[in-house]
């Protein structure tokens, strides 16, 4: 193998002469130099000439890249194969263990195809609960036309053609009664696609910072929690009670609410100021323009039910995301002064927008003065009050005092809470299904101030999965993981 090294050196060098002899001369050479080193290979058995060819290239020597039109049709079949390969195993993860198996019988898909395409019936969520209602049409329709008779609140529109070319969607949402167990419906309009939808962002960006000025607001939750957690010991006898608002957002009057809002905005002006800047780099817009905003989003509340046309002359639309700074800032601005005034004070005073939270260290019929005093603070805003000396609930939790007089808490389940969890055969992804439990049993464990009755409130929460298509050990790893976290913790 030297010795073809070395003449292939000298022949390289070689200067050839040019014209149609010197060309074959070339190829001549061409040949020679590919043929040499063949006598150099020693075979007991019989070799073609392409063989010895290969074998006197060396054990060193490297193919190169095949021909371009080779390349690309491997190429291409590669792509192809890998595909295939990416597609099977996400849809094997999908449902792992049960292959391409669908989650609903033949019956079920039958079933759903039926109630999707009869027309006689009205499938919604309920609002409360996550559970679904089936309505007759004409019910349906009964109901709706049952709210929208209140002229004062919804005013008739005469002009359809005009009034088509702004009104963009309109919804319902139903709400059981507990205590009749009938579906009255409730009127909530949607300002998703409305055509005040980006005034309405705007206006929800400027006011938000506000919110954070009214002192006895609680965002959610946790807030609560937090809140309650550094409440004293109260006396034997104290009073548990809550407040409901009824009907806040229908109730609203339009001209009022933009003219309290706009005017506590220019009280904090300088706030709001240093706020948006601070938070989004954006300037704030002067105090008569936010109530120019808010006059167009209030009273651009159009709605279409049953071919006809009506605009919202009272309240706020809920499906407006402005709506609650609304609705939280006409509250506070209207009501919490003059409360601070009246003579008995309640210990402790929260409110989410609608709901209050309250203690009371005195005697029954001083709360009741106390609710009645409230109830003639504001014509349009109407309370309602339930209380307890032992326990109440309020959000999603049960407060009670203990032995103590300290404030604790656990989890409250609503009597038409059906626990409509996500079920376990449903084509989501496998890791949000086994995050599910896990999260459900954080928040239990945040709730739940006792360590007693944690674990019964766990054991509910577990019968609950279970009945949504949970394995056990999908549950049992969810609870491990809390004891995991909870315990790095602490």
């Amino acid at each position: 193998m030297e010795a073809t090294s070395q003449a292939w050196k000298i022949s390289s060098k070689r200067k050839l002469p040019v014209g149609p002899r010197a060309s074959r001369r070339k190829t001549v050479a061409r040949r020679r130099v590919r043929q040499m080193g063949m006598e150099l290979i020693v075979s007991e058995v019989p070799m073609t000439r392409t063989q010895l060819s290969v074998l006197s290239k060396g054990r060193s020597f490297v193919p190169g890249p095949p021909p371009k039109k080779a390349l690309l049709e491997n190429l291409g079949s590669s792509m192809n194969r890998l595909k295939e390969q990416i597609n099977k195993r996400f849809a094997d993860s999908l449902l792992p263990g049960q292959g391409s198996l669908p989650n609903m019988s033949k019956q079920e898909r039958e079933a759903l195809k039926d109630l999707a395409q009869n027309p006689d019936l009205v499938i919604k969520k309920a609002d409360k609960d996550g559970a679904l209602v089936v309505l007759k049409k004409e019910s349906y329709i009964a109901m709706g036309e049952a709210h929208l008779s209140d002229t004062e609140t919804y005013i008739p529109l005469n002009n359809p053609d005009e009034a088509l070319q702004v009104i963009k969607r309109q919804s319902k949402i139903l709400k059981k009664n507990p205590d009749t167990g009938l579906w009255p419906g409730r009127p909530v309009l949607s300002g998703c696609n409305a055509p005040t939808r980006p005034v309405d962002r705007l206006l929800t960006t400027y006011l938000t910072p506000l919110l954070d000025l009214l002192p006895e607001r609680l965002q959610d939750t946790t807030a609560f929690l937090k809140k309650i957690a550094t409440l004293p010991r109260f006396p034997s006898g104290s009073i548990i009670f809550s407040f409901d608002i009824v009907s806040l957002y229908p109730s609203i009057p339009q001209e009022e609410a933009s003219w309290i809002v706009a005017n506590f905005y220019e009280r904090n002006f300088a706030y709001v100021k240093e706020r948006l800047r601070t938070d989004f780099n954006i300037i704030a817009p002067p105090p008569y323009l936010i109530k120019e905003g808010i006059d167009h989003v209030l009273q651009g509340t159009l709605l279409r039910f049953n071919n006809h046309f009506y605009n919202q002359g009272k309240g706020t639309a809920i499906g407006a995301s402005v709506s609650v700074a609304i609705a939280e800032i006409f509250v506070h601005a209207s009501i919490e002064k003059r409360r601070q005034n009246l003579d008995k004070q309640p210990a402790v005073f929260y409110r989410y927008i609608d709901d209050i939270f309250g203690i009371f260290t005195g005697t029954e019929a001083e709360l009741l003065e106390y609710h009645q005093e409230l109830n003639n603070i504001h014509p349009d805003l109407n309370f309602t009050v339930e209380y307890s000396k032992k326990e109440l609930p309020f959000l999603d939790t049960m407060v009670y005092l203990d032995a103590e007089g300290k404030v604790q808490t656990s989890v409250y389940h609503k009597p038409s809470n059906t626990h409509q969890y996500l079920h376990f055969q449903s084509c989501h992804p496998p890791s949000l299904k086994r995050s599910l439990p896990y999260s459900q049993a954080l928040r239990i464990k945040r709730i739940v101030s006792e360590p007693h009755k944690l674990e019964e409130a766990l054991k509910d929460m577990v019968s609950f999965f279970t009945k949504r298509g949970y394995c056990k050990r999908t549950l049992g790893s969810a609870l491990k993981r809390l004891k995991e976290a909870t315990g790095k913790q602490s």
